[in-house]
């Protein structure tokens, strides 16, 4: 059997940490069950990173 791996996507780390997100309780929900464990192995990449930074920055006027 392959173990269950998963993703980490910009979108959703960007969601769980503005409140005034359409999707953040989903966000913060699906963070906190992945760091349980509930969905294996977790995963992002550099470019993820980049893309949450530069996006935060954007929107908060930064860049």
């Amino acid at each position: 059997m392959v173990p269950m791996v998963t993703f980490i996507d910009t979108g959703v780390l960007i969601a769980a940490r503005n409140r005034s997100d359409v999707n953040y309780e989903r966000a913060v929900s699906l963070l906190r069950r992945a760091l349980a464990g509930e969905y294996g192995a977790l995963y992002t990449s550099d470019y993820v990173f980049d893309e949450a930074v530069t996006v935060a920055l954007v929107r908060t006027g930064k860049a």
